[in-house]
């Protein structure tokens, strides 16, 4: 069975098939599809018909419905994978038990979160990642200076009353 293209909608569509479905299309204007050909299938929205820009955005609400299903799907997945028990035998489970864990809590998302919180101790990157997991990230600010504005001015402007000898 071919596949089945929408109007221009696939990047990964051939130059020829994005020109056969334009040239092919009733939707398009004669202007649209000589642009069509020089730009190797592409026409802006706004050179659209009305009918082609309803049947590219009904193609796009169906390909958002079905990221988002993939979405959920992945994050059912993954609770799923988190939420269970770990092994008997897994040498984790005995440190997590020994440091006071019940058996209800000794699962998957425990062991990572614990392996995780180990490597925090000689790793920048993993302290950062326990630290914003427990909600203390620190609020990142950007300055955005102007063209008139120097650096310099900007800190004489905040600081000033600091600099002063």
């Amino acid at each position: 069975m071919p596949k089945k293209y929408g109007i221009l909608s696939e990047l990964n569509m051939p130059k020829t098939d994005k020109l056969k479905a334009v040239n092919e299309n009733k939707n398009f204007t004669t202007e649209s599809k000589r642009k069509a050909k020089k730009t190797g299938g592409l026409v802006p929205a706004n050179e659209l018909s009305p009918q082609a820009r309803k049947y590219n955005a009904t193609l796009a609400g169906v390909a958002s419905q079905e990221k988002r299903r993939n979405t959920a799907i992945l994050s059912e997945t993954m609770k799923m994978l988190l939420t269970q028990p770990l092994p008997e035998k897994d040498e984790i489970r005995e440190i997590l038990a020994s440091k006071g864990f019940d058996n209800e809590q000794l699962t998957e998302a425990t062991a990572i979160c614990f392996a995780q919180v180990q490597r925090a101790r000689v790793d920048t990157k993993s302290f950062e990642v326990v630290r914003d997991t427990i909600g203390q990230k620190p609020v990142e600010r950007q300055v955005v200076l102007s063209n008139e504005q120097s650096g310099a001015d900007i800190v004489r402007k905040h600081f000033g009353e600091y600099l002063k000898e």
